[in-house]
């Protein structure tokens, strides 16, 4: 048993206080690296600009119906 316990010690490590939310998730940092590649700002830059594309090409189909 003695075996065990130690085994189990050495991959990961129990605590005697509950589990904190107020700590960050190990893999968090992964998450946002992972899906965060441009800045905000330039996401918003990009999106609107493809917005302004759309409506250009769509005022002028519309005014034909």
């Amino acid at each position: 048993m003695d075996d065990l316990t130690q085994a189990l010690s050495a991959s990961f490590a129990v605590s005697k206080e509950p589990n904190s939310t107020a700590t960050a998730h190990p893999r968090l940092a992964q998450y946002k690296s992972k899906f965060s590649v441009l800045e905000q700002s330039e996401r918003r830059r990009r999106f609107l600009e493809l917005q302004k594309r759309f409506a250009d090409e769509l005022v002028p189909v519309l005014a034909e119906i």
